[in-house]
């Protein structure tokens, strides 16, 4: 990661005031916005989504409550970012995107 300054092309991290506010990303602005107190696997999160990763919840209908329900898979990031990680397919769709420049 390489951190910029003066350019408007280039997202920004902007700190909210709301303890416990929900963060996300704006593409018109160019921000993460996080709440005060967000966790580090939450800002791993919305860089994902910077980084063009889409979240990964789940409506599943259970016909015994007659309900939806939002599912999430724990070991992913993009779908949990309480306990997930970036999974083997995420960091090979990374290494395609944005392959390491070695210099020389």
């Amino acid at each position: 990661m390489v951190w910029v300054t003066g350019r408007d092309d280039v997202f920004k991290f902007v700190a909210g005031v709301d303890k416990g506010g929900r963060p996300y990303v704006s593409r018109k602005n160019k921000a993460i916005v996080l709440a005060s107190g967000v966790r580090r696997n939450t800002i791993a999160h919305e860089i994902g989504h910077v980084l063009g990763f889409k979240d990964k919840y789940y409506d599943v209908w259970h016909p015994e409550s007659c309900q939806w329900f939002e599912q999430t898979l724990d070991q992913d990031l993009m779908s949990n970012s309480d306990i997930g990680d970036v999974t083997p397919a995420e960091w090979h769709e990374l290494d395609r995107r944005y392959p390491v420049k070695v210099a020389r």
